[in-house]
This record gives C-alpha cells, structure tokens and sequence, in this order.
C-alpha cells in the first residue's frame, strides 16, 4: 500500500498541470497547433484530432 501512496502527490500534480494547460488553450492556439500539424504531416483529418 506504502508504494501507491507515495506516487498520489505526482499523480495530484500531473492532474493540476494538464488542467492548466487544457483550460488556457485558445481557438486561436488551436488553429495554429493544426497548421503545424499540416505542416509537419500533411493533411489530417479533422476527425482523428477530436479527443471527446
């Protein structure tokens, strides 16, 4: 039980780091990370991005 305890603080911080990430990400920010999707790897399809 003692080693899964130890990593619930990295897991809390890890959670926090990707809500702040996800929740500050702008339509515009969004345009700009697919152009450089197409830019790097051609053309993807729109729905292979949707993550929900």
């Amino acid at each position: 039980m003692t080693p899964g305890v130890g990593y619930t603080d990295d897991m809390a911080a890890l959670l926090w780091a990707l809500h702040a990430v996800w929740s500050n990400v702008t339509p515009e920010i969004e345009k700009k990370a697919k152009a450089r999707l197409r830019e790097w790897f051609g053309e993807v399809r729109e729905e292979e991005l949707k993550l929900f």
